[in-house]
């Protein structure tokens, strides 16, 4: 698992968790996690590690490919939290994957009429809007490269989100269109989204380190 994955924070339930890997088998006939399972799994694991009794939501099954992601949520105390699924490999008939959840309930909700969403909604905001864009980084990501050349779209993904949780304080979710290729110069245009706003972050590769590691930056562009 990339070094920026392995951590998220749920400040609100006062406990300090780890993205744990989880493992499943696809359902017969098919490369997919069924939708059931994946929330059985995210209920106990977040259970265990938050002393809670959550109850998870997921849209649908989750697909077995290496970087797929999917966003389920979590309903805890009456509060609803944004949970994002990542596929991190696939052996044999085997998906391993990854969750992060968010620190904070989407939408702020607070009270026990909270209900589970599959992910908060992202529509503009006309008004003064509390969250600020990503801040662009000039301090290089680097993220290991994958088989191929490439660094995975959803280790990318969870480096932007880290970097603007570090940097702001505030939690995005960040969609990118596919891998990143492992060459200076190239860049790639991802989506992010937070409660209130969303726009787009300009994602650029500086430099490659000898062992591999891939140096990257983003700057918002809208």
């Amino acid at each position: 698992m990339s070094r920026t994955a392995i951590s998220l924070a749920a400040a609100t339930l006062a406990a300090v968790l780890s993205v744990t890997g989880c493992t499943a088998g696809f359902s017969f006939g098919s490369k997919s996690v069924k939708k059931a399972d994946v929330e059985a799994k995210l209920t106990t694991e977040i259970a265990n590690q938050t002393n809670t009794q959550p109850t998870v939501t997921c849209p649908s099954d989750l697909k077995g490919e290496q970087g797929t992601s999917m966003d389920c949520s979590a309903l805890i105390n009456g509060n609803v939290y944004p949970v994002r699924v990542s596929v991190s490999g696939v052996r044999g008939s085997t998906v391993d994957y990854s969750f992060r959840m968010d620190s904070t309930p989407a939408g702020g909700n607070t009270g026990p009429s909270a209900s589970p969403t599959p992910r908060p909604t992202t529509t503009p905001s006309e008004e003064p809007s509390s969250t600020p864009s990503p801040e662009p980084s000039d301090e290089p990501t680097d993220e290991p490269t994958t088989s191929g050349g490439k660094v995975a779209r959803v280790n990318v993904e969870l480096a932007i989100m880290n970097k603007v949780k570090d940097q702001s304080g505030q939690t995005v979710i960040v969609d990118c269109p596919r891998d990143l290729a492992a060459k200076v110069g190239t860049t790639m245009t991802c989506d992010w989204s937070s409660l209130d706003r969303r726009g787009k972050v300009e994602v650029e590769v500086t430099t490659i380190d000898p062992d591999g590691k891939v140096n990257f930056t983003f700057r918002n562009v809208s």
